[in-house]
Order: structure tokens, then sequence, then C-alpha cells
């Protein structure tokens, strides 16, 4: 029964230590900010015009980044991005619409000039999809599977040593 019992109690500690990775990035999948959609307020200049700023994922300017401006899945405007990362999208009205960029997705409540609330921009910042890079969050593919198979065979391996280690122990 001590045995069955040891051995209970490394499996879990080893599962518990395999778990921790895939339990942060379920954590990071499911949680609310990265689903949730916020809808940013942006107030139009004089003469219906969005103004925006591109930057790069190192607050530098994006030069020559494609903006569109969609509603109800049409597109309604399209700019691109001066040298010094600026935009201007003319000819819209007041309402809900969609700024694509990339891969890149955002929804602004654009207001028409002196209706905006408080809390409204004069524009909208937008950062260059392209050049974001994530880590530690690794390819799932085969690679992948083929390394968490691996490490499971060495933890695997690791605890087998230590049931035996303990188990001569305690025979002693």
């Amino acid at each position: 029964m001590t045995r069955l019992v040891k051995w209970c109690a490394t499996a879990a500690a080893a599962i518990g230590i395999l778990a921790q990775p895939l339990a942060a990035r379920a954590a990071e999948l499911a949680s609310p900010a990265n689903g949730a959609t916020r809808v940013q307020d942006v107030e139009l200049s004089t003469g219906g015009s969005l103004l925006g700023v591109a930057i790069n994922h190192q607050g530098l300017a994006s030069h020559g980044l494609n903006v569109q401006v969609r509603q109800n899945g049409q597109v309604i405007g399209t700019a691109v991005s001066d040298p010094d990362g600026a935009f201007a999208i003319s000819g819209l009205r007041g309402g809900i619409y969609e700024v694509v960029s990339g891969q890149s997705l955002r929804y602004c409540r654009v207001w028409v000039p002196g209706t905006a609330p408080p809390s409204a921009r004069p524009s909208l910042l937008v950062v260059d999809p392209q050049q974001t890079v994530r880590g530690q969050s690794g390819n799932l593919g085969k690679p992948a599977a083929l390394r968490t198979i691996g490490a499971i065979a060495l933890w695997g391996g690791a605890i087998w040593a230590i049931y035996e280690i303990v188990d001569r122990n305690d025979a002693s």
C-alpha cells in the first residue's frame, strides 16, 4: 500500500509540473481581455476625415501600412500611412466602423465634430500587426508534439527513477 501511495504522489507531482505551461496557455486564451470587443470613440476632423497614426511594435512610425474602414462588410475608405505613420480617410459620417490593417481589426464609433463624448480621441492609433512577435506560444504542429512526447517520456523516466530510489531506501 505504501508503494502505491508513493507512486501516486510522485506521478501527481510530475503531472502538476507538466500541466503548468498548458494551464497558463489555456488561461491566456480564455481570458476576457482577449475575447472582449472594445469600441473606441473617435471624433472626425472637419470635413468628415478619420485621422490616425500607424506605429510598429516599438512605437515608431509605420510607413506604408494599408488601413481600411468598413461598414456592414463593405469597404468605405482606404488609406496608406505616410513616412510619419499618419493617415486620413475622408468622406465618413458618424457611425460604427471596422478599421482593418493586415490581420488586425478594431471597432470605432465615429462622431461628427462637436458631438463626441469627452472620452473620444481626435485620432486613431493603429499598431502594425505584421511586426508583432509573440513568444512562448510555439508552433503547435508536429515538432511541438514530438517535443511534448519527448518531455513526457523524460518525466516518466524521472518518475520511475525516483520511485525506484525511494522504494530501495524503504527496503533497506
